[in-house]
C-alpha cells in the first residue's frame, strides 16, 4: 500500500473545507458562474454589490451589471472556487429577496 492510499483511507468520509474567494478579490477576466446557471467573464476590477460582466446568455454575449451575491463560483488557477460574500452583499441579497421575492 502506498502512502497516498493510506492518506486517502484516513480521510475517507472526512469533510475537507473547500477554499473560498471573495467577490471583491476577483479581477477583470475572471470566469464566473451565476446563480441562474449562466457563465460569464468579469469586465471590471471594482468592489461592491455589483460587477460589470459579459454573460454568455441565450442569444449570445450580453454585457451588464450583475449583483455580487448572484456570483456563486469563480475560476481561479483553473479550479472552480466557491464565493464568500461580504456582510454588505448579504444585506443586499436579503433586501432584494424582500423586495422581489426569493
Amino acid at each position: 500500500m502506498t502512502l497516498l492510499e493510506d492518506a486517502e483511507r484516513a480521510l475517507d468520509g472526512v469533510s475537507v473545507p473547500q477554499p473560498k474567494v471573495k467577490t471583491n478579490d476577483l479581477k477583470k477576466g475572471t470566469r464566473i458562474r451565476l446563480r441562474n446557471g449562466f457563465f460569464g467573464t468579469l469586465n471590471d476590477n471594482k468592489r461592491g454589490n455589483t460587477r460589470e460582466t459579459v454573460v454568455q446568455g441565450y442569444y449570445g454575449d450580453e454585457i451588464g451589471s450583475v449583483y455580487s451575491h448572484d456570483i456563486v463560483a469563480a475560476q481561479v488557477d483553473d479550479q472552480w472556487v466557491e464565493i464568500e460574500y461580504t456582510k454588505s452583499q448579504l444585506e443586499c441579497k436579503q433586501f432584494n429577496e424582500a423586495l422581489f421575492g426569493g
